[in-house]
């Protein structure tokens, strides 16, 4: 046993007592109370103790936040690059100002957008890229690429598609029967200007393709030939159908030319037309290579067989050495002086059924006096 003071009146007692013999003050419930004081003073340590740990915990992780920024940034814009989101990526990249391999990273999104540029046309745009990325992977390739689509010769072959379409969706909205002389010059000279308005410049221009520039003149001169046509026409019809089918003779041809060596193409709506042009195109060609093995058949030239009261006849014999067959064959023949004047015309017999391998003779008569002939063969091909 053990003596201890009284908190009341100070006096000592005995420390198993349980109250004050002097004052009645409780002693074993001021113990227990001291001792539940003891354990809330410990939780309150053990509460600070756990606070240091959380703030050193917190510490700790934006220190590893900040210290792992970069890589965070850069792995999203490798998410952006992988979704073909290369200018977005690029800016990400450009911020990491070196981190791992960010600046070659710019350089690829450079390169993947300007490829995405060349492939949905936006060459210029897609040109200055290139220029400045300079021999980056394949990009002077590209940039080549860029250039030439730039250039008059594919630019002429566009806009030529343009203005053949301008023309034919300006021809079917009017009804050429229901016209007038003059509104029918009117349209015929819209219908040409149509094509002009979007290819006349290129006459003046440079092309890399000489040839392609060659054609690109004939094609002009073809337009304005057909508007040359157009004054007679009321006037001298058979002058304006002569002038206007020669300009479209050459239109249609060189319009083969085009699809077939340039790669000229119109929008499905109008591809009819475009193939009814290559249709016509081998017609003539067909036509003019005929024409020259007419020629060829013909190179014997017309003989004098007799005369007789002032009429002479001449007589030429020829053999069929094309491989069709002549359902219609004829010449006529012009009369030439010495001066150069025409002074008469005449036409041979005329031939038909003359098949492949065949000989006949083309004779005609006359009572002009000439030193020369020119002749125009006329004939029709069985089909």
């Amino acid at each position: 046993m053990s003596l201890i003071k009284c908190p009341e009146c100070g006096k000592e007692i005995s420390d198993k007592a349980n109250q004050c013999p002097d004052c009645g003050c409780p002693i074993k419930k001021m113990k227990k109370t001291d001792k539940v004081r003891k354990k809330k003073t410990i939780s309150k340590k053990a509460i600070l103790s756990v606070s240091i740990v959380l703030i050193i915990i917190a510490i700790g992780a934006c220190t590893i936040y900040f210290l792992t920024e970069n890589s965070r940034v850069y792995q999203s814009a490798n998410e952006l690059f992988d979704a073909e989101k290369y200018l977005e990526a690029s800016e990400i990249y450009l911020s990491l100002e070196g981190y791992k391999d960010s600046q070659d990273k710019v350089l690829k999104c450079k390169y993947e957008y300007a490829k995405q540029l060349y492939e949905v046309s936006k060459y210029e745009e897609a040109k200055t890229i290139l220029r400045d990325i300079g021999d980056y992977e394949d990009s002077k390739s590209i940039l080549e690429e860029c250039e030439y689509q730039l250039s008059p010769d594919v630019q002429f072959i566009n806009d030529l598609a343009n203005g053949l379409v301008k023309r034919w969706k300006l021809s079917d909205s009017v009804d050429e029967d229901k016209l007038d002389t003059a509104d029918f010059k009117s349209n015929r000279t819209n219908l040409v200007n149509a094509e002009l308005d979007s290819i006349s410049k290129y006459a003046e221009l440079d092309f890399l393709d000489d040839k392609l520039k060659e054609n690109v003149v004939s094609y002009i001169d073809a337009l304005n030939t057909q508007l040359e046509a157009i004054q007679y026409y009321g006037n001298n019809n058979d002058r304006y159908l002569s002038i206007w089918d020669e300009g479209y003779d050459k239109r249609a041809l060189l319009i083969k030319i085009f699809v077939e060596d340039n790669s000229l193409s119109v929008e499905e709506e109008y591809q009819n037309n475009l193939d009814n042009f290559i249709s016509e195109a081998k017609t003539i060609i067909e036509k003019e290579e005929q024409k020259e093995k007419v020629t060829k058949m013909m190179a014997g030239g017309f003989e004098k067989i007799s005369s007789s009261y002032g009429w002479t006849t001449y007589e030429m014999t020829i053999e069929n050495t094309l491989d069709v067959t002549f359902d219609y064959f004829s010449v006529e023949i012009k009369l030439i002086d010495e001066e150069g004047i025409q002074v008469g015309s005449e036409y041979t017999n005329s031939l038909s059924a003359f098949a492949p391998g065949d000989k006949a003779k083309l004779s005609f008569v006359t009572d002009v006096e000439f030193t020369e002939y020119e002749y125009i063969a006329s004939w029709t091909i069985e089909e």
